[in-house]
């Protein structure tokens, strides 16, 4: 069982809307990295290894519309990158929410695979870190 945590685990600022950010990533250092980078952000963090563990943390928040957005990691065990982000979409928090799949791999193929797939983009993790917190950084300000 990976580093899991659940809706609400995160202290917020009171009367502040909650913001969620879902990161599943099958490797463990990734996991801990995102987890560093986005936790300066005013957000709840979804922590996932597997496509699994991720749907039912999903499934735990309120049905209605959440400013939430999804970092997949492309080549994960347990679930394709289609099918998982079908599975996500099909979730009232996630309907119309940003999915940026986050991968080593590059290149316009798989860019164009993941707009295909129902994903809003994709964050390169060769272009480095300094890059990929950039990335969340932009995509957590379009959730509001």
């Amino acid at each position: 069982m990976g580093p899991v945590s659940a809706p609400g685990s995160r202290q917020r600022v009171p009367g502040q809307a909650r913001k969620y950010a879902l990161v599943v990533d099958d490797d463990d250092a990734s996991l801990r990295t995102f987890e560093r980078l986005l936790s300066k952000h005013p957000v709840e963090l979804l922590l996932a290894k597997t496509p699994s563990e991720a749907l039912g943390l999903v499934s735990m928040l309120d049905p209605t519309p959440q400013p939430i957005v999804g970092f997949l990691d492309v080549l994960i065990p347990g679930m394709d990158g289609p099918r998982f982000v079908h599975a996500l979409r099909t979730m009232p928090a996630f309907g119309g929410a940003p999915i940026v799949l986050v991968s080593a791999l590059s290149g316009t193929a798989l860019d164009a695979k993941a707009l295909e797939w129902g994903a809003s983009g994709i964050i390169q993790k060769a272009r480095g870190l300094i890059h990929v917190d950039q990335e969340f950084t932009g995509w957590l300000e379009r959730i509001g």
